[in-house]
């Protein structure tokens, strides 16, 4: 028999709460990614900007260097490339932690660069083999979309998260290639249909809904900035900029917290929990595969 969904979600936040470290691969893949991202962008406003003799008045085609456009585009292109790897080794690597803490109770970061080295590049391939024709196949239907009203492309996607959710646990945990990969963690979604459609269920809604919770608290965190405002003498757009300038610092460290806050309660926590509970449930139906 099979074991229930209720024992996996009770022994997985268990898990998670041994094991804290968890969270560390999201956050390192966080920190790596923003990293890149704001190199590329002072990097192309500094050195590669392509716009830098445009007049915004008056501008002319011509005035654009062409060259250092598609040079940018290029590195664009580069830096999406670089980020899925970067995101395929810390993914690779907490699946890999993951696994560990719910076989023997315990991780560690060796977890991480063991399991990322090992199995990053594989679970790029499959990614790329999952993520293109799902790309093309969101463009159709988002041009059918803008003729025929509804939500065509939220329906691809929330079907091809339930149908594909297993994949990366198997190409991981299991070892397995990219084709191999994606062949059992659809068979496991074959054979566990209804309990697959209600975990994923309750971990993108758990996510979703989380995630709310997060921006409330955030908007609470930057509105505590609105309190060191004050109130202006007269009502007019002088007296408003003159209010909210000498406040401006305030506000911007309550923006940073609330960002602060955000990232790391979804890294450290939400996107962990769901790791956990996704091997746990895969190991479970392994497990009864191989009794069965």
């Amino acid at each position: 028999m099979t074991e229930s969904l209720e024992n996996i979600i009770r022994s997985s936040f268990g898990v998670w709460r041994k094991n804290l470290n968890l969270g560390l691969p999201y956050l390192f893949n966080t920190i790596v990614n923003i990293t890149l991202l704001l190199l590329y962008a002072v990097g192309v406003f500094m050195f590669l900007n392509p716009f830098k003799g445009v007049s915004f008045s008056a501008p002319n085609p011509l005035d654009v260097d062409w060259l250092v456009l598609f040079l940018d585009l290029g590195l664009l292109l580069f830096l999406i490339v670089l980020t899925a790897i970067s995101s395929a080794f810390f993914n690779a690597g907490a699946i890999g932690m993951s696994y560990k803490a719910v076989d023997t109770g315990r991780c560690s970061l060796d977890d991480l660069t063991g399991y990322g080295v090992k199995r990053f590049f594989t679970l790029f391939l499959t990614n790329i083999l999952i993520f293109v024709p799902l790309i093309i196949i969101a463009g159709i239907l988002a041009l059918i979309q803008y003729i025929f009203p509804g939500e065509f492309v939220s329906i691809l996607v929330f079907g091809a998260g339930i149908v594909l959710s297993m994949v990366p646990y198997a190409v991981v945990i299991g070892d397995l290639g990219p084709i191999r990969g994606i062949k059992a963690g659809y068979g496991l979604f074959k054979e566990n249909m209804f309990q697959t459609t209600l975990l994923y269920a309750f971990t993108y809604y758990f996510l979703l809904f989380s995630l709310y919770w997060v921006i409330l608290v955030c908007m609470v965190i930057c509105s505590m900035g609105l309190f060191v405002i004050p109130m202006p003498q007269e009502l007019t757009i002088q007296g408003l900029v003159a209010s909210v300038m000498p406040s401006i610092w305030g506000i911007g460290i309550a923006l940073l917290l609330a960002a602060i806050f955000y990232v790391l309660a979804e890294t450290l926590v939400i996107l962990p929990i769901t790791t956990v509970i996704w091997t746990t449930y895969y190991l479970s139906k392994i497990k009864h595969r191989r009794a069965v």
